[in-house]
């Protein structure tokens, strides 16, 4: 397994990444921001939180149990930005709410405001 960078809430840590699954890097960032969504025929806003991002996409713990293929806009409350993404993959139950995985619609690599590190990178001693 290879060591990539990561970001826990402002501090730098090395993480294992390499599990086959990724094709891109995440940083796990701890970050809050709202989410539009339509559930049961209504539209719905309520505040998500990452667990980590990538260019691609985010994983996300929300509130609300969200369904599979599920269209999401998230919005940015600092910059008011938005992106719209739908959600990969069936979400899990978590201990606060639903772990929700989220690929942008279209591709958003900037949305997040933040350089990941090279696909190459390692650590020292890795």
């Amino acid at each position: 397994m290879t060591e990539k960078s990561a970001v826990v809430e402002g501090i730098k840590r090395p993480v294992g990444q390499d599990d086959g699954k990724n094709r891109t890097q995440r940083v796990m960032l701890r970050f809050s921001m709202k989410a539009h969504v339509t559930l049961g025929g209504k539209a719905n806003s309520f505040t998500v939180t990452t667990v980590s991002v990538n260019p691609n996409g985010a994983l996300l713990v929300a509130p609300h149990l969200i369904p599979v293929s599920s269209q999401i806009v998230l919005e940015n409350p600092g910059t008011r930005e938005k992106a719209s993404c739908r959600v990969t993959r069936a979400p899990r139950e978590v201990s606060g709410g639903f772990e929700v995985p989220v690929a942008f619609e279209p591709p958003a690599p900037n949305f997040w405001k933040i350089e990941f590190p090279p696909s190459d990178w390692r650590t020292a001693g890795a």
